[in-house]
């Protein structure tokens, strides 16, 4: 793939600067995320980074058994501490963000190689910054950790398929899965990719290109039933039992229930209904239905619904297009609006405001955190109405 200067210069800068952003909303006074903690036990009157309470996530992810089966993040931050001399909690947030920005980068190449437009890759690029696990990426109860090396090697996947290196593509994953092992959920989608689509007619005849990643995947969840169960671990029901139990967690009252159900929401109902009636990208398209699904169900009923960097995988077969199908939602909603009287679009909007102004601030609590010291409650309106906004631009809402 060859990429020209300019277009590698703005993802760059754009990254850039959409990093700081994100960053800023983690250190903004009043807001109180992993990176700025101000409770009883970490109190943080000057209102900059936590260092105290981000030495003890470090320490936590060394010793606590199931984080410590995953050293990459731990050791990578560790070591720019010493390399560098910065404290913890700042080769924490430098390591981190460096990810981030270098996984911004590879989507909005990705999105430009789709279509050769400039535009397209910057309008995916924001839509990867702008989604909930990455803007509040460090925020309760989302407290990202390994997941931006996950977003990193997965965007790298994904590119390396799409330029049609399938063992740079199967390196790649490995490394994601290395880095956290749900990486392993996207494998149904990966196949779908190189094998054109969920025919079993063609699933033998294209082994050669999903052959490698199954071996990735079969051989890291082979060592990683050892290394857990085996040698006097904890044994297989004694976990099984734990993890069941964070369905009943997930759905425990109807505060828990509608922030699992939110969660889910929050991260793909955009990439869902931008997709809903479009016809092109099949093959990632199918990709993306199919580890929602697959993913949403493991969420559910295996993890805490509402740590919603979980339901983050499928979106990695949608960003790549997000850019362009969001300008085909711009130029549908201009002929619902060529189409409709002024009194019908503007009862519709007020009707929508009402609703999601109801849903996201009377419906939806969030059961960590205050409201007000987060946005969450503000992006989930503004989600509701972009997608009030999508539903409107469908082409069956226009009239012929």
């Amino acid at each position: 793939m060859q990429a020209s200067f300019r277009p590698v210069v703005a993802f760059i800068l754009f990254n850039s600067a959409m990093a700081l952003l994100v960053l800023a909303v983690h250190l903004w006074p009043g807001n109180n995320s992993m990176l700025n903690l101000n409770s009883w036990e970490h109190m943080n009157p000057k209102k900059g980074l936590s260092e105290a309470y981000l030495e003890e996530v470090i320490a936590y992810h060394q010793t606590e058994p199931t984080f410590a089966r995953r050293p990459v993040t731990t050791r990578a931050v560790l070591g720019l501490h010493r390399i560098t001399g910065l404290t913890k909690g700042q080769s924490f947030v430098l390591f981190n963000f460096v990810v981030l920005w270098l996984t911004g980068i590879v989507i909005c190449i990705a999105a430009f190689f789709q279509t050769k437009n400039l535009r397209n890759g910057l309008l995916s690029g924001l839509l990867y910054w702008l989604s909930f696990p990455i803007i509040f990426a460090f925020f309760p109860t989302i407290y990202s950790y390994d997941d931006p090396l996950l977003y990193f090697f997965l965007a790298m996947t994904l590119l390396a398929i799409k330029i049609g290196n399938q063992w740079s593509a199967a390196a790649m994953f490995a490394l994601a899965i290395v880095a956290r092992e749900s990486a392993v959920i996207m494998l149904p989608g990966i196949v779908v990719l190189l094998n054109d689509g969920l025919s079993l007619k063609n699933l033998k005849s294209s082994w050669k290109k999903w052959g490698p990643f199954l071996a990735v995947a079969i051989f890291y969840l082979l060592a990683f039933v050892l290394l857990m169960y085996g040698h006097g671990g904890q044994s297989f029901s004694q976990d099984a039992s734990r993890r069941f139990a964070t369905l009943f967690f997930n759905f425990q009252n109807k505060q828990f229930a509608v922030e699992s159900i939110v969660s889910l929401i929050l991260v793909c109902s955009l990439a869902f209904f931008s997709w809903r009636d479009v016809r092109q990208q099949a093959l990632h398209r199918q990709a993306f239905m199919l580890t929602l699904v697959l993913n949403t169900a493991i969420v559910l009923v295996f993890t805490q619904a509402r740590e919603s960097r979980l339901f983050m995988l499928p979106l990695f077969f949608w960003l790549p297009f997000a850019g362009q199908l969001l300008l085909r939602v711009f130029a549908n909603f201009q002929k619902y609006i060529r189409h409709n009287s002024r009194w019908k679009t503007a009862g519709l909007f007020a009707l929508s405001i009402v609703f999601c102004g109801f849903v996201a601030f009377i419906i939806y609590q969030p059961t960590a955190m205050l409201p007000h010291e987060n946005w969450h409650q503000e992006y989930l309106f503004g989600l509701l109405i972009f997608t009030a906004l999508i539903s409107y631009s469908n082409p069956r809402f226009l009239k012929s």
